[in-house]
């Protein structure tokens, strides 16, 4: 991964903040402002974890490789 990921949260965290900052001045009610905060992190948890998700995969062996391994009697590293 390149970059900086705590720089990109929180500059989509500031854009999230500003938004419903605009959408609390034009209904004029500040709890709006915890609307799109919310919904962003709501967000950033569910792709956080489905980054995890792929990243904690692991390579499997084509069903050939595998039937050779298995005659082999080698067996691949599994977690």
């Amino acid at each position: 991964m390149f970059g900086n990921p705590k720089l990109l949260l929180w500059m989509t965290l500031a854009a999230a903040v500003i938004v419903g900052a605009v959408l609390a001045l034009y209904a004029e009610t500040w709890w709006l402002l915890l609307v799109p905060v919310g919904l962003h992190a709501i967000g950033t948890i569910l792709v956080t974890k489905g980054v995890f998700n792929v990243l904690g995969e692991r390579d499997k062996p084509d069903p050939v490789t595998q039937a050779r391994l298995d005659d082999e009697g080698e067996h691949p590293a599994t977690s």
